[in-house]
């Protein structure tokens, strides 16, 4: 009788300990989202606190989709829509095992794709009721590592310059993303190879790359 007593004594301690370090675990709060909109493909950065310094067992969803996470920390998680997600108005939550943090914002655009380039940026122009007049459209660099990556730019005189990120896939060039200024951190986001060179200069204190008029 004593040893069985014992042994429900040990495992209402090791219970109660494992109860207490679940507890301990602070909430995650999630305090920003960039981009706030994106096509499917394109990557995305969460700011906020207490997401713990690995991923673990934590997750993140966007609507009712897990998402890949590409990094994690305490402060900052990188993931990217999933390919086959539909536009739409989502929210973004994170769940370590504190809790749920509170939901964020982010809108997927629709798939822009053609069998070359210029029509897909010309439709999302259209989509976004931008004046083409006059516009020109250019090849920025094509990598060499994955040739099925590209990033083009589209100049305006009263729009400035935009940068489109394309990748090819079955054939047909997507959007994978669009801004006045493409950083070297969004592009690796995004998943291009790393001979795609950034818009944004490095050091350059200039806005993010959806922050002007032009931007989505």
């Amino acid at each position: 009788m004593k040893i069985n007593r014992a042994v429900v004594v040990t495992l209402v301690f090791v219970i109660f300990l494992a109860f207490a370090a679940g507890c301990g675990a602070s909430k995650p709060v999630v305090k920003s989202v960039a981009p706030k909109m994106g096509f499917p493909g394109t990557g995305f950065k969460i700011t906020g606190t207490d997401f713990g310094e690995s991923q673990g067992k934590s997750t993140v969803h966007l609507g009712a989709k897990t998402v890949t996470v590409s990094s994690w920390s305490a402060t900052n998680i990188r993931a990217s829509v999933p390919k086959d997600m539909a536009a739409g108005n989502y929210s973004i939550t994170v769940t370590t095992s504190g809790g749920t943090g509170k939901k964020v914002s982010l809108t997927v655009e629709p798939v822009f794709t053609g069998s070359s380039p210029l029509p897909a940026m010309m439709n999302y122009l259209k989509s976004k009721s931008v004046d083409k007049t006059g516009m020109s459209f250019s090849v920025v660099a094509t990598s060499k590592i994955d040739p099925n990556w590209k990033l083009d730019k589209a100049i305006g005189a009263s729009q400035g310059t935009s940068y489109f990120l394309f990748h090819k896939d079955s054939g047909s060039w997507n959007i994978v993303d669009y801004g006045t200024n493409l950083t070297a951190d969004q592009l690796k986001a995004d998943g291009a190879p790393s001979d795609i060179p950034p818009t944004k200069p490095a050091g350059s204190s200039s806005s993010s790359p959806r922050s002007s008029s032009t931007s989505r």
